[in-house]
């Protein structure tokens, strides 16, 4: 009898937000968003905010997020004043662009999440707005002339009607996780942070406990959302997450591996190559685990199957390439110079100011031009006051780039990507 032959399954995602059932590490902020849940549960709704630089891990903790409040609603036991369930809804905002849009994608979202019967009740519930209408895929604009301010206006209330719609009875009674991702799309959006907080601000005072809100965001979005309303971040608990753990890789790796088709696991000496090479990046980890997975001929995925990962072949292109396509496009074609300036200041503990780039380098005759130049490519940002100005790297993303050049020998790295030595030019 000839046996069937089972689909090859590689179970990293480098381009994806990890799957739950794979997601390693963030012990503490794990913790915290277990401890909130509980606390919505309980119908005290505490509301969090996932705050990290882009590829560290905001949307695979979301939906890490998500799959607790599903297990652990599931699993509570029913006690007066508890609520008997959590229904998580993940709202994607990377669609929108106006504060019409918002409302209308979240309304749709937690009528989708909760299991709310789209049908007559819906609609009357819409006459009261002018220019939504149900239909064949949800809540919509009757037209674009029509969506304006009274959809933003009657937004709270419309929540409000759907969230106490949501169960019949106390043995039925359901909260809420709402989980806005991709918001930095959105948080330039005049208007977003006030209509957020008025939004909390009205539930609140009307005694609705049954919903939580979630955000990831970038420092970058937490700062402009700051800008519109002073007390943003204070409405939130922040969990602000970084690198993950030299033992946080080591676990994502092993339990990562185990779960594909077929099966396997890594070599303590591939482990530990990837825990240094790594920095870590949980992006970079899920990057060279995908290739090396796929390049692996037997159940141990070994140092040289690492190694060849990063480089890639005819038929498959190395991790590094990979990551330069996505990340470092900005940065591939400066000069060899540009990369001493971004080392020192990658080095240094504290921001640097213009004297103190200039001790670290003092053949640079002229720093304005390259510091203006790395400005404009998002490479550095620039902090301190206006008379006195401090220069520090812009992103987590441009670190790894500085990191590779400085661990990886010349040989593997992409010519593109290769820090050659060169003659300064006098400027």
């Amino acid at each position: 009898m000839m046996s069937v032959r089972r689909p090859r399954h590689n179970p990293f995602s480098p381009d994806l937000p990890v799957p739950p059932a794979l997601f390693a590490g963030r012990k503490k902020a794990l913790a915290t968003i277990e401890a909130g849940i509980d606390s919505l549960l309980s119908g005290r709704p505490k509301h969090l905010l996932i705050v990290s630089e882009p590829w560290l891990g905001k949307s695979s903790l979301a939906f890490r997020a998500k799959r607790m409040a599903h297990n652990l609603g599931a699993g509570a036991p029913l006690q007066m004043g508890r609520f008997a369930m959590c229904k998580p809804v993940f709202c994607s905002m990377g669609a929108c662009s106006s504060l019409p849009q918002v409302c209308t994608t979240i309304m749709n979202s937690v009528l989708r999440g909760v299991g709310a019967p789209i049908g007559s009740s819906i609609s009357r519930l819409l006459k009261r707005v002018k220019g939504l209408r149900m239909g064949p895929l949800g809540i919509d604009f009757e037209s674009a002339r029509q969506a304006g301010a009274s959809v933003v206006s009657e937004f709270p209330h419309l929540l409000e009607d759907i969230l106490t719609g949501v169960g019949g009875c106390v043995e039925e009674r359901s909260s809420v996780l709402l989980i806005l991702d991709e918001v930095q799309n959105i948080a330039a959006i005049q208007g977003l942070a006030s209509h957020i907080k008025t939004t909390l601000e009205y539930l609140s005072e009307r005694s609705h406990t049954n919903l939580a809100l979630v955000i990831t965001a970038n420092p970058a979005d937490l700062v402009t959302l700051s800008r519109q309303v002073d007390s943003f971040a204070g409405m939130f608990s922040t969990i602000s997450i970084g690198r993950i753990t030299d033992a946080e890789v080591q676990e994502l790796l092993t339990e990562t591996a185990c779960r594909g088709r077929p099966s396997r696991a890594f070599t303590d000496d591939a482990i530990a190559y990837m825990v240094e090479l790594a920095a870590g990046y949980p992006g970079f980890v899920q990057q060279i685990g995908h290739a090396a997975f796929d390049l692996a001929s037997g159940p141990l995925i070994d140092l040289r199957a690492v190694k060849k990962a990063l480089v890639g072949g005819d038929r498959m292109k190395g991790a590094v390439d990979s990551i330069a396509d996505k990340h470092f496009r900005h940065l591939l074609d400066l000069e060899p110079i540009y990369s001493r300036i971004l080392d020192a200041i990658d080095l240094a503990e504290t921001p640097l100011t213009s004297a103190d780039i200039r001790s670290r380098l003092p053949e640079i005759r002229n720093l304005g031009p390259y510091i203006k130049k790395l400005l404009n490519r998002n490479a550095i940002t620039r902090l301190g006051t206006r008379s006195r100005p401090e220069y520090a790297i812009a992103a987590p993303i441009v670190s790894l780039w500085l990191h590779l050049q400085r661990t990886l020998p010349q040989s593997q790295l992409p010519d593109r990507c290769r820090p050659a030595s060169a003659a300064l030019p006098r400027m």
